[in-house]
Parts: C-alpha cells; structure tokens; sequence
C-alpha cells in the first residue's frame, strides 16, 4: 500500500475513534455519553482525566448543568493553587487601603482639636485622637469621645496587622526578610503577586519595581533612566554616596533574586551567608 493510502485508512481509523472530552465521551455521530455522576464528583473526574484515566460513563444521563460543574472545579483548584503568599498580598493591599482609610479620618477628624476646653497644637495621630476623645467640650462630648475613639480605634488595628504581617512575611520569606527586612520584602511580594513571580524576576525587573512610570517616561520622551524603584527604601541604597545608588541598588536586587528563589525552593540561607551579601553591598 502506497503513502496515500496509508493516510486515507489513518483517517478513516481516527473517524471512527470515539472523542473524549472533558465532560464525556463522543463518537463519530456526535452522540455524547456523560461522565457517571459528573456534577457532584466533578472533582474525582477531573483529576482522572489528567491522569489518563477514563472515568465511567452513563448513556442513560440527560445532560448536566457543566457550567456549574467547571465553576465549582475552579474554585476547588484556585483553593490548591493559593498559598500563604498570597494572602500576605492581599494583607498587604488591605492595609495600604488602611492607611488611605485613617489618613483621611486624621484629616476630617483634626477640625474638631479646636473645640475642646483646653485645645493646643497636636503634631502626631495617636495625640490628636487622644485629645479629642479625653479632653472636655462644651459641644456634645459624646460626639467627640466616639470620633477620637473611632481613631484610636483604627491605629490600633493596623498596629496588629503589622505585627502579623511581618510573622507571615517572615514564615514564608525568611531570607529575603533578614535581607531586606520585613515591611520591603512584603512590599516587593506584593508587587509582584507571588512568590513565583518574585523569585523568577529578573535583577533588574526587581531594582525598578516601583519605578514603572519613571521607566515609561524614559521610553516614551526619552528622560534619563531611572536606578532604583522601592528597593531605594533600604538604607544601604538610601545612605549611599552620591553616585552610587544606582550601583548599590543593582548589586541589592541581584541578591534579593538569590534569597527570593531560596524561599521559593524552602532553603534556609545561614546569617553568615546574608551577613556576607550585606557587606558585599556595602563594600560598593
């Protein structure tokens, strides 16, 4: 049998074939039989498949509602996919929108300093709310027991999360944090999305994180470049001297791709290791 004929009977062999699909199984006339049981063992089945195994079907079964059967799949793998990490991003936008939150309270809240019986400049928050909740006022005291409460209130709730942010930030990334320390390394995570993501950045991507516009400025109206993004918050970056930050923050990034993939592969990196990249830093 000549070429041709060997892929007219390979076609007719692959029509006659019956097609499995997610959901069942169909054969040449397009006839489905579904899955046995698909809309409550979706799981089960999905995870057959991928294994190559075929589940068991049931020609006798009208057909399932499989739009609910792949959004309940969905959710069950986006609750395998999530880890920790991800939840020290969304910590950490609920506390950046915590932040907006209290200073604009801080600014509603400051008009009513001049309407207690001994009022005075106030320079910090937490002397303001305590002013307004303790000090006297002709003027409906309650009124003002509850705003300089409410204040109190919310400086003492995003003190707690803080306080664990920097224990999840810790537990997940615990060389990039001795690195960098807790509040830019969360920062840095939560710009990237993941720890996935942050490991497999480049050094470079990492030494302008944050500094997105300024690098679209330079490309687009051709400004001059930028060296550092957020990572310009380290003080061996900040403290630098003058012309070097842009190397110092180079020489920073790269080491935060050395300790980032280590968190990501679960390896610990000794103090001398990172006490070592510090001075090598510094050295610069």
């Amino acid at each position: 049998m000549d070429q041709r004929g060997l892929i007219g009977r390979e076609r007719r062999m692959n029509q006659d074939m019956d097609e499995i699909k997610w959901y069942g199984i169909s054969n040449k006339d397009g006839n489905i039989s579904y899955f046995r049981n698909i809309e409550t063992d979706y799981v089960d089945i999905f995870l057959k498949l991928r294994k190559g195994i075929i589940p068991e079907i049931d020609k006798n079964v009208n057909k399932p509602d499989l739009r609910k059967a792949m959004i309940e799949f969905g959710k069950v793998r986006l609750k395998e996919e999530l880890g920790e990490d991800r939840f020290v991003v969304k910590l950490v936008q609920a506390l950046n929108s915590l932040d907006e939150i209290i200073n604009l309270y801080y600014e509603r809240a400051s008009g009513f300093a001049i309407f207690t019986e001994n009022f005075h400049s106030v320079e910090t928050m937490n002397e303001l709310f305590n002013t307004i909740s303790e000090e006297y006022s002709k003027f409906n005291p309650a009124a003002m027991h509850l705003i300089g409460n409410e204040g109190k209130r919310l400086m003492d709730t995003k003190k707690e999360l803080e306080s664990l942010l920097n224990d999840s930030i810790s537990r997940i990334m615990p060389n990039t944090s001795r690195l960098i320390g807790p509040n830019l390394a969360s920062e840095l995570l939560a710009r990237a999305g993941s720890l996935q993501r942050l490991a497999l950045s480049s050094a470079s991507a990492i030494q302008l994180t944050g500094a997105e516009r300024a690098l679209f400025q330079h490309l687009s109206k051709g400004t001059d470049p930028p060296k550092h993004g957020i990572i310009y918050k380290h003080s061996l970056v900040a403290g630098a001297p003058d012309g070097k930050t842009g190397k110092r923050a180079r020489r920073l990034a790269c080491k935060i791709c050395i300790t980032a993939r280590a968190d990501l592969r679960g390896t610990h990196l000794s103090d001398d290791i990172i006490n070592g990249y510090l001075s090598n830093i510094q050295k610069q």
